[in-house]
C-alpha cells in the first residue's frame, strides 16, 4: 500500500476510535510505529501488530494508553515493567487489533514476572522520540 494512502487510512482511524482510545492517543507514535513498520492499519480500519510477541504488542498498549513505564531495578537485574495508573481499554484495544488476551498478558507481566518482553527497546525508541 502506497505511503500516502496509508496515513489516509490511519487518519480516518484516528477519527473513529473509541472514545476510549482517543483519550490517551499520542498520534504520532502511532504513526511512528506504523512507519518502523510495527503496525499496519487495514482498509477496514483495523490494526495489525507485525512483530510477532503479543506482549510486546501488550506493552505497547499499555504504553501508549496506560501510562505504563520501564524502569530500572538493579534487584532485577533489568527494566521491569510497571503499569500506569490508568485502566486497560481491554475489548476496545481487542477489537482494534483483532488479538484477545492483551490484558492478561499485560497484567501477568506487571505482576508476576516483572521484566519488559524483548523488544520493548523498539517500542521506548519511538515514544522517547516524540517526546524529545
Amino acid at each position: 500500500m502506497r505511503h500516502s494512502v496509508r496515513n489516509e487510512i490511519l487518519e480516518e482511524l484516528v477519527k473513529h476510535l473509541p472514545m476510549k482510545l482517543r483519550v490517551g492517543l499520542c498520534e504520532e507514535v502511532l504513526y511512528a510505529a506504523v512507519e518502523e513498520g510495527y503496525l499496519n492499519v487495514t482498509a477496514e480500519g483495523k490494526l495489525v501488530w507485525l512483530l510477532e510477541s503479543k506482549t510486546l504488542l501488550a506493552y505497547f498498549c499499555g504504553r501508549m494508553w496506560c501510562g505504563d513505564t520501564p524502569v530500572y531495578n538493579k534487584r532485577a537485574g533489568g527494566y521491569v515493567w510497571m503499569s500506569g495508573s490508568v485502566k486497560f481499554p481491554k475489548k476496545d484495544l481487542e477489537a482494534i487489533f483483532g488479538v484477545r488476551n492483551l490484558r492478561t498478558l499485560r497484567e501477568h507481566r506487571c505482576t508476576n514476572v516483572g521484566l519488559v518482553p524483548a523488544g520493548w527497546e523498539l517500542v521506548e525508541k519511538i515514544f522517547q522520540e516524540m517526546h524529545k
